[in-house]
């Protein structure tokens, strides 16, 4: 099954902030020199309302479609994260030293290369850049504080690419139309006067060809990270790089790491859901790169298609993406690129669509401050019945619990639970009174049941920046804070 590639560019007319957690510190944040995966197929993702709102198809767009990251360019060339493995002497005159292809090499006086983040290569020689970043000082109103951020600074290109099989006719049309000299938004602050871009469709592309791709037919190959990598072994955990798994992948009978450089980040995101951090991976850092030897030689099919499918996790968000370089044991001088931003026409105004989405913003804020403010004074006022025993209550706190992780649909839980312990009760009724039983379960069902916007007695209808609140959430955010009232009546209580 072969893989179909859509190329796109990517300019920010505004400069962009993605946090890399990984670096940042009190009072000081530190941006990514790139734009993930992940990050992109946000952007994407919110060109395609239609689409999402249908299940079928968001399942679709989430699962069969991968998103690489977003590299930088220099002028019309694609630039990839810089090569590992490379020293120099104290001079720094232009040559270099690989220590992975040449284990014997001398190292005595040399030291690291100095090769920016990104670079292109060409016969013998790296030409080596870095993207541009200016500093911006914020102050946080809450803390009284005043802290540090490292930005993109506006007007640099980046090119990108998404995979789908090439059977998907309907959502590579789909991600095409979503791409063709459109608006985006990447990062953080996005109301700030941060993370608006341009999407610029460069039709179909594989990605990374300049880099050279090593032939099949070979036992000694150069694996090499185009984005941060990580593997799972054979008990589910990261494991960094399973040579097991690699060499089934590769169809040969075992793998040997003869010589590596490499670094290791660790890599987690936002959930702006639920307003926390996402579950942290150690990864190899992209530009690592492996010497491999096999037991035999390595089909050019299958260095093919580990090179189209990836290895790892989340390779949906752009991580795991591999080559097997031609010309890196080659590699021996450096050289510096040229790297300047771009002129940005200045904007005299807001679109009509940038003015409605950034009302909808603050009224959306306003809107979850009023109904926070309503839930502490509906916990303290209305008692919860005092028959309710503590283990019932427990009960309920659970369930509620649950339903704020499961999602949308996890009322039907609760009501399967309710409609099966009355059963139960009426099957009873003659043996105990379960007084304190019916009254848990009275109590939970008008907590399920009625709208969460009457019991805090706000009005649906009311106007916040000209925007009826019941316009503001989707049903399963209100469906949150219904159980969130749940759980914090019953915590109160």
């Amino acid at each position: 099954m072969g893989k179909r590639y859509i190329a796109y560019e990517i300019k920010n007319i505004q400069p962009v902030l993605v946090a890399n957690l990984d670096i940042s510190k009190s009072g000081e944040i530190a941006t990514l020199q790139y734009l993930p995966g992940s990050t992109l197929r946000g952007m994407v993702i919110a060109n395609l309302k239609e689409q999402m709102a249908d299940e079928q198809k968001k399942q679709k767009i989430l699962t069969k479609a991968t998103f690489y990251n977003g590299y930088p360019m220099a002028g019309e060339e694609e630039l990839l994260p810089s090569p590992k493995g490379f020293y120099e002497n104290k001079k720094q005159d232009g040559n270099l030293v690989n220590i992975v292809a040449d284990t014997s090499a001398e190292m005595e006086g040399y030291k690291r290369a100095a090769l920016g983040r990104f670079c292109v290569w060409k016969g013998d020689t790296i030409y080596y850049t870095s993207v541009e970043q200016r500093d911006a000082l914020n102050i946080c109103v809450k803390d009284k504080n005043i802290f540090r951020k490292d930005v993109l600074s506006a007007g640099q290109r980046f090119r990108a690419y998404i995979a789908v099989d090439e059977e998907e006719t309907e959502l590579y049309g789909w991600l095409t139309e979503a791409l063709k000299n459109k608006t985006g938004y990447v990062g953080a602050n996005r109301t700030s006067g941060y993370g608006k871009c341009r999407i610029a469709w460069k039709g179909d592309k594989p990605p990374y060809e300049s880099a050279g791709h090593a032939a099949g037919g070979q036992r000694e190959v150069y694996l090499y990270l185009a984005s941060n990598m990580s593997m799972r072994n054979a008990y589910g955990e990261i494991c960094g790089i399973d040579l097991e798994m690699l060499a089934r992948l590769l169809g040969v009978g075992s793998l040997e790491l003869k010589a590596s450089a490499t670094s290791i980040c660790k890599m987690s995101g936002v959930n702006r859901t639920w307003g926390c951090r996402t579950p942290e991976a150690i990864m190899y850092e992209a530009g690592s790169v492996f010497k491999l030897e096999a037991d035999q030689d390595i089909p050019q099919e299958a260095m093919e298609r580990v090179r189209q499918n990836g290895i790892g996790v989340k390779r949906e968000e752009g991580c795991g993406q591999v080559l097997f370089l031609e010309s890196y044991p080659g590699l021996s001088k450096k050289e510096a690129l040229s790297y300047a931003i771009e002129e940005i026409e200045t904007e005299t105004a807001l679109t009509q669509d940038e003015i409605n989405g950034q009302l909808n913003d603050a009224a959306k804020e306003i809107a979850k401050k009023r109904i926070q403010k309503a839930m502490e004074g509906y916990v303290a006022e209305e008692k919860i019945n005092a028959d309710i025993k503590r283990s019932q209550r427990g009960i309920m706190l659970n369930y509620a619990k649950y339903a704020r992780v499961e999602g949308i649909g996890s009322t039907d839980r609760i009501k399967g639970y309710l409609a099966k312990e009355r059963e139960k009760l009426e099957r009873n009724k003659k043996q105990a009174d379960n007084g304190d039983k019916r009254a848990a379960l009275d109590y939970l069902e008008s907590m399920v049941s009625q709208d969460v916007f009457e019991k805090l007695g706000l009005q649906k209808e009311t106007l916040i920046c000209g925007i009826p609140m019941k316009a503001l959430f989707k049903p399963e955010e209100v469906q949150l804070f219904q159980m969130e009232l749940l759980e914090r009546a019953i915590t109160f209580a």
